[in-house]
């Protein structure tokens, strides 16, 4: 008798493993947690693909994964900033700070002053300066600014509505008959960041990462 309870058993824990596996697997999917762009608080993390082109060419996945988590704060001048580290694998690189940012009423700002999103600011330049871009090999001029309206998004991780904050390139000369490039930043309501551009290109390529799992609270 009992030899049959264990027989009986074992089937039972091997139901039981499985579900704790997908329970754990679901514990890395996320609800949207309120009406928030920003999501600004430790212990939340996004999970993102990386799709990219040639410049003005044909996109390619790649078939590496990147995390980006919120791992601490900083005080600086009497301001709570939020601490963003990302792993690095396109790049075979190790994992890093990528922001110090802080929410000043509804503006995501860098401890440097820049705003990198509003929520309520759609007439305003935020930003021009000259960078030099590696990828065309010519200097260009950006401007930075959101989108006057709310946008809709398709990623792995589904379809989103979503404000977008644009850095907006103009090139000193024509490349392949393009004077310019336009770089999105997509926010969604609840979630965070959705689909981004990087600054580093790789092989002549830019990526931008795309949102496949998050968990925030």
């Amino acid at each position: 008798m009992r030899k049959l309870h264990l027989i009986l058993l074992i089937p039972f824990l091997a139901v039981f493993c499985d579900s704790c596996k997908e329970e754990e697997q679901n514990s890395l999917f996320s609800n949207p947690n309120g009406i928030d762009y920003l999501q600004l608080k430790v212990g939340n993390f996004w999970v993102y693909d990386n799709l990219t082109g040639a410049l003005f060419q044909e996109e390619i996945l790649s078939p590496y994964l990147d995390t980006v988590s919120i791992t601490g704060t900083q005080e600086i001048n009497g301001n709570t900033y939020f601490v963003f580290e990302s792993t690095y694998n396109l790049y075979g690189e190790e994992k890093g700070v990528s922001q110090v940012v802080r929410d000043s009423s509804g503006y995501l700002v860098n401890k440097e002053g820049h705003i990198l999103f509003s929520e309520t600011n759609f007439i305003d330049k935020f930003r021009k300066y000259i960078v030099w871009d590696e990828v065309t090999d010519s200097t260009a001029t950006v401007e930075t600014y959101m989108f006057s309206n709310i946008r809709s998004v398709e990623i792995p991780f589904g379809r989103f509505n979503v404000l977008t904050f644009v850095k907006e390139l103009q090139y000193n000369k024509v490349i392949d008959q393009q004077s310019g490039q336009m770089y999105s930043f997509h926010y969604a309501q609840g979630i965070g960041r959705v689909k981004y551009w990087l600054d580093k290109p790789l092989n002549k390529r830019i990526y931008h990462r795309r949102l496949v799992k998050y968990f925030v609270q």
